[in-house]
């Protein structure tokens, strides 16, 4: 964990996450470009969490919590988004328990 000074001779602070091969950076931008409405940018982020391999629910939970997302929003968004049907549903969970996109 990287850490930075607040102010010289200060305490430090974790600094925010910059993930490998600046995968937060890419979900910041996409947070920033899907705008104000908090289900949209769960929807998009989960989505481009599996795209980028985080395929497991709990990680993908605290993916989008470090990005400042509501933990329980994104658990549920999750979980009422996941099924069988494309008409319906935006992910699905195979066999091992990872989540994988339907659109």
């Amino acid at each position: 964990m990287t850490l930075v000074s607040i102010w010289p001779g200060a305490l430090t602070a974790p600094a925010p996450p910059t993930g490998p091969d600046g995968l937060y950076d890419r979900l910041r931008k996409l947070l920033r470009d899907c705008g104000p409405n908090k289900h949209d940018q769960a929807i998009v982020l989960i989505t481009a969490c599996v795209e980028e391999g985080i395929t497991q629910g709990r990680d993908i939970v605290r993916t989008l919590q470090a990005l400042g997302l509501n933990a329980q929003h994104v658990g549920k968004t999750l979980s009422d988004g996941t099924g069988n049907q494309p008409e319906r549903h935006r992910w699905r969970k195979d066999a091992a328990g990872c989540y994988v996109n339907l659109v």
